[in-house]
């Protein structure tokens, strides 16, 4: 998260983002024309106790135990993610991140200087069936159907080896909840007068250790906890914005979408050339949440930071608004899954399912990672050990990578 400074680094990363392209083949995955990202704030109370801490951060184990996406703690020993941020590629040649190669950190503020207590190895990895990472687009010599959109249930779950003490869980919402909450905030932005006014009600709030400069420099990571109240966008609004005449329905499928969330930052902070801006999310909070409060002032966690289309403006955008995948929608699936333990360390999304169907009970399967033995058996007694002594911030590969 950030206070805006351009950079034209953000655009080399940016431009190198194409658009659509299709081919004349029954089900096609389309180049990727999002970027999954979140970004801006201030920082979080560094006295707040771990018993109102429901944040984790993901780290990859093979690159220096570098922190690449957020979650969130949603039971005693499971955290809720985005699919983008455990699914490496996104055709049939993608691959979802072996267990063993992910550390999560929990009851954190700083992220740099965990203790032993806050390091936790995953043990399984649980991708949503129907997560699809870019468009699916059905296209014969008379039209073009899209079968599923980008970053669609961009939904997750890790388990970890022992359960989670003295931090606190996140609210989720049913789907009637979801549904009521946005109906009072989608009244919000209509009553802001949104096509002359720069001001919105700062009705969501995003939390994230992404980075802190809008270049996109891994080596910007924020140590402490970021914060940031942004607005939502109705969905019906945030279609007519995001989709195209030539290529629509390939990131919202429609105005009544149920899969998504979309935000603007709630005011301008500031121009660059010319341009408004204002606090916004960014590359390395994807995965965290986006809440909201329901008519108790509870807060729940509405959405899990997924994505945003490209432009001059990497982040903090006034008129390109980001998209979360919209937890109400997963709820049950979520309560389900995270209510027992899988029978193998990865349970793929369906267009992987064949890669994966070799998995022996013990979780070893040398085809897909030369690590992937006995990683679904519990690891009691400690985190993942090679974290200590070596914690780097970022890893610039592995985020332009993945770009999250």
């Amino acid at each position: 998260m950030f206070q805006y400074k351009y950079s034209a680094l953000m655009l080399a990363i940016t431009a190198s983002v194409t658009a659509p392209v299709y081919a004349s083949t029954d089900s096609v995955m389309s180049a990727n024309i999002v970027s999954p990202y979140v970004i801006g704030g201030d920082d979080v109370d560094s006295n707040t106790p771990a018993s109102e801490n429901f944040m984790a951060s993901l780290r990859n184990n093979k690159a220096g135990e570098t922190p690449f996406c957020g979650a969130t703690i949603i039971s005693d020993q499971w955290v809720l993610t985005a699919a983008h941020c455990v699914v490496k590629g996104s055709d049939k040649n993608a691959e979802v991140m072996p267990p063993s190669d992910i550390t999560i950190t929990a009851g954190l503020i700083d992220n740099s200087e965990p203790l032993e207590d806050h390091i936790f190895s995953a043990t399984h990895v649980v991708v949503h069936p129907d997560f699809s990472p870019v468009a699916v687009v059905k296209k014969d010599s008379v039209r073009a159907e899209v079968i599923s959109t980008e970053l669609d249930n961009d939904v997750a779950l890790i388990r970890v080896n022992r359960k989670f003490k003295d931090v606190a869980q996140v609210n989720l919402p049913t789907r009637e909840q979801s549904s009521d909450i946005e109906t009072e905030l989608k009244k919000q932005w209509n009553d802001s007068d949104y096509q002359g006014s720069t001001r919105h009600d700062k009705n969501l709030k995003v939390l994230g250790w992404g980075v802190t400069d809008p270049s996109g420099g891994s080596d910007s990571g924020s140590d402490n906890l970021q914060q940031a109240m942004l607005s939502l966008f109705p969905i019906d609004l945030c279609y007519k914005r995001i989709e195209s005449n030539d290529n629509p329905g390939l990131i919202i499928d429609s105005p009544a979408n149920t899969t998504k969330l979309c935000a603007l930052p709630s005011e301008i902070t500031d121009h660059i050339d010319g341009t408004p801006y204002g606090v916004d999310a960014c590359f390395g909070d994807s995965g965290g949440p986006i809440l909201a409060q329901d008519d108790n002032d509870e807060w729940l966690q509405v959405g899990i930071v997924s994505g945003g289309t490209v432009g001059d403006l990497a982040c903090g955008s006034m008129t390109r608004p980001g998209f979360y995948a919209r937890v109400g929608n997963y709820t049950d699936w979520i309560v389900e899954n995270s209510s027992k333990k899988p029978m193998h360390p990865i349970t793929p999304p369906d267009f992987l399912s064949d890669k994966y169907n070799d998995q022996d009970g013990d979780g070893c399967n040398d085809s897909i990672s030369a690590n992937n033995c006995n990683i679904g058996k519990d690891r009691d007694g400690g985190g993942s050990f090679g974290f200590i002594g070596l914690l780097l911030l970022c890893s610039g590969a592995f985020f332009r990578r993945l770009k999250v």
